[in-house]
């Protein structure tokens, strides 16, 4: 199985050229942590000539390693993004998917940038401003 590693850009461009998810030419120019995940290794893989989500599940939770996790969530995930394609109201407000590879258990995402994800709502006393709930 082929584990991501954000530390070995090497290994990973070469993976995703194998994948048919790089063109020829395209280098991968870095591997970041978009945030802060719970259940799957997540990067945001920035290249010459675009940027995307990448994800993996691993049999246990990201975060609590000691806590197994079905491998398989990462594609019962891309079921949900296929589901959904079609759909011209949902499909505004999610990320495009770009690639599966079940043997590996990852998913590639359209990458909708930097953004907030709002967890600080569950450990603050913050509230949501009208305009964001719009």
């Amino acid at each position: 199985m082929f584990l991501l590693d954000a530390n070995n850009i090497t290994d990973l461009q070469s993976y995703l050229q194998k994948q048919q998810w790089l063109a020829t030419s395209e280098e991968v120019v870095s591997a970041t942590k978009p945030g802060e995940g719970n259940m799957n290794y997540v990067l945001r893989i920035t290249t010459t000539q675009q940027s995307f989500i990448i994800k993996q599940a691993r049999p246990y939770v990201e975060k609590y390693p000691q806590i197994a996790a079905p491998i398989e969530r990462v594609l019962v995930e891309a079921a949900f993004y296929k589901a959904i394609q079609d759909d011209k109201i949902l499909n505004n407000y999610m990320p495009k998917l770009m690639g599966v590879d079940a043997l590996n258990s990852i998913i590639i995402l359209e990458d909708l940038g930097q953004s907030n994800d709002c967890s600080y709502l569950y450990t603050t006393q913050e509230k949501l401003q009208t305009n964001e709930v719009e």
